[in-house]
């Protein structure tokens, strides 16, 4: 059983009654991508020698009968994309340790091309994973300000600009390499979200690099089909980014853990406010933290982790079993934790 379940689309006409398991993201000890399989993998090192993790995201999709409607094709070195219908999951080798701009540049380019070239024009959600992520190295410039560098690039040279970057997630790994996944889809039902107490990052200034991180602070997305509740709202997906103790664009309380997650729950509570929405010139509907089917944990000192469990039980109300930690350093050396998670079936008419 996966632990995490993600639905890439609505039932269809001719589809099966239930969805179907088509692809595996596990956090584990080891890293491998398995793809000749009836299930691919992606499998990346999340286990510190002292947090050991084993979990998985299911993802699932309904499929016609008639045919297979799911296909993989490699589209770089250790990438690969998995077709489904009007949907595509790229996953893979993102970047190289040893040379991260120059790789991430060539591969995200190359992955970029292949979704506007196939009519996957919008991306729903990415997700990054980068060892030594406040490592130098042999270079000037932390591993992540590098890694944005790459991938503003390949943005740049694809054509996509701010207001299309989706939802993200960028934060360290123990894996040998850069891996990631993004989902994408050719249905325009897409929209991206900022939050009106935290500066956009793409706008962030110089002093976060020379390149700002680029993606949205959450996104909504559904597909072509009339999926509706009882009610008459057509039900779609919210996600949301990695977030993490920023107002405007400055971390705020270093080195004070039990703040850093209060002021995140509080982001996270915000951009799914009614006033937000407005903010974002969306018909306001009220959510609250209990709608989310789950969240990610990435933390990045050990001994916090048991505050940070209790903080967000006792004091945020969220069920501990849609909890799931993660123990590895943050995009920010002044940052000690990063929250990020989806909401199934929010009900909005785009």
């Amino acid at each position: 059983m996966e632990d995490i379940k993600y639905f890439v689309g609505d039932p269809v006409v001719g589809s099966l009654s239930e969805p179907s398991l088509i692809f595996k993201v596990h956090y584990s000890d080891e890293d491998y991508i398995k793809k000749e399989c009836s299930i691919p993998v992606l499998s990346i090192n999340m286990s510190s020698e002292h947090h050991p993790v084993n979990f998985c995201e299911g993802w699932y999709a309904y499929t016609c009968k008639e045919a297979s409607t799911v296909s993989i094709k490699s589209i770089y070195t250790n990438v690969y994309a998995l077709e489904i219908e009007d949907a595509v999951i790229v996953f893979g080798e993102f970047g190289l340790t040893d040379n991260i701009e120059k790789s991430v540049f060539d591969k995200l380019s190359r992955i970029f091309e292949f979704l506007l070239g196939n009519k996957f024009n919008y991306m729903v959600r990415s997700w990054n994973f980068i060892p030594d992520i406040n490592s130098s190295g042999s270079g000037a410039m932390e591993n992540y300000r590098v890694f944005c560098k790459g991938r503003s690039k390949a943005f740049e040279k694809s054509g996509i600009d701010a207001i299309q970057f989706p939802a993200a997630t960028g934060v360290g790994s123990h894996a040998n390499n850069i891996y990631g996944y993004i989902w994408a889809s050719k249905s325009d039902k897409c929209i991206n979200m900022e939050n009106s107490l935290q500066m956009p990052a793409y706008k962030y200034p110089k002093q976060y690099g020379p390149r700002s991180p680029s993606f949205a602070r959450g996104t909504i997305f559904s597909y072509h089909s009339e999926k509706k509740d009882h009610a008459g709202n057509k039900l779609t997906t919210f996600l949301l980014s990695g977030t993490a103790s920023i107002r405007n664009h400055k971390t705020l309380y270093p080195g004070d853990i039990l703040k850093q997650v209060n002021t995140t729950i509080e982001n996270i509570t915000y951009l799914i406010s009614e006033e937000n929405f407005l903010y974002n010139k969306i018909k306001p509907v009220k959510y609250h933290l209990n709608d989310f089917s789950h969240f990610k944990v990435y933390f990045r000192n050990l001994s916090e982790k048991d505050k940070i469990k209790k903080t967000m039980i006792e004091d945020w109300g969220i069920s501990e079993s849609k909890i799931f930690f993660m123990h590895v350093d943050i995009c920010r050396s002044d940052l000690l934790v990063e929250i990020e998670g989806a909401i199934d079936g929010f009900i909005l008419n785009l």
